[in-house]
């Protein structure tokens, strides 16, 4: 079985990159995202990785 590779690294840059190129904040990402802030940040910060369903 192959193993998939680790994506969080990729999720929260890309998240990031993305949020701070449109001039977000995180609160504001949260809020059109339907998402908490404190949720959010950890993505964003790689604390936790989103379920598949949100990303």
């Amino acid at each position: 079985m192959r193993k998939l590779p680790n994506t969080s690294a990729n999720i929260e840059t890309e998240l990031r990159k993305l949020r701070k190129a449109r001039g977000l904040t995180v609160a504001e990402l949260a809020e059109r995202a339907g998402m908490s802030e404190r949720g959010l940040y950890k993505v964003d910060r790689g604390e936790v990785q989103p379920r598949l369903a949100t990303a």
